[in-house]
């Protein structure tokens, strides 16, 4: 069966405004590295409201749970916690009662849509976007973006995040390995175009980071 209807409009169509939404972020996106700080500086700045699904932390932490969060000092099984405690919490019964909302979205994604749903949220943060339906979703009040489109917003908005994305490309001051901090800089551009794009556009960048 074709999935005509999971094709999302260009970004460029759209232009929702990811300041003060209340976002619910996929496991995907905190498995990255260099995000999770990143998000919570954005959510302590009041940029947006975080959501945290107890299905989410769970898969986050499956086999890695003593894994250091770069940029953060913590564990995962440390932040997690943390995570619990701070912020809009689902857990398993609260998104239980949403999941058969979500016919069409695949098995593995219905609970990150069901968690969405219950916590109020009006974005999910994914990676796999195109993984969902966009219809169904919509029908729930949901929609889903890649980090690229709402992290791109917030350089935008508040130059804090701004230089929290270039200390990734700093490099160490007693080695300055340049070769390898202009491809680290493609490589994740790859990865987020639009926030490359920002970061490139946004003053002094060239300055901070060498490149």
């Amino acid at each position: 069966m074709k999935r005509e209807d999971a094709k999302q409009l260009p970004l460029k169509w759209r232009r929702p405004n990811f300041v003060g939404a209340n976002i619910l972020i996929d496991t995907n996106v905190w498995i990255d590295n260099h995000l999770p700080h990143i998000l919570l500086a954005s959510v302590d700045l009041g940029l947006f409201q975080l959501s945290v699904s107890e299905y989410v932390m769970g898969e986050w932490l499956r086999n890695h749970e003593k894994t250091w969060v770069r940029g953060v000092n913590k564990s995962r099984e440390e932040l997690a916690e943390e995570l619990e405690g701070s912020y809009n919490y689902v857990d398993s019964y609260m998104w239980n009662k949403f999941v058969r909302r979500f016919k069409r979205t695949e098995p593995k994604d219905k609970p990150v849509a069901a968690s969405a749903k219950a916590a109020g949220s009006n974005y999910i943060m994914s990676f796999n976007y195109r993984d969902y339906y966009p219809l169904e979703m919509r029908s729930q009040g949901i929609e889903v973006y890649p980090p690229d489109a709402i992290l791109s917003e917030y350089i935008y908005h508040d130059p804090y995040i701004a230089q929290l994305f270039a200390n990734i490309y700093r490099p160490l001051e007693d080695d300055q390995d340049f070769v390898g901090q202009i491809s680290q800089f493609w490589n994740y551009n790859k990865k987020m175009p639009m926030v490359a794009n920002a970061l490139t556009a946004h003053p002094g960048f060239i300055e901070i980071t060498g490149i």
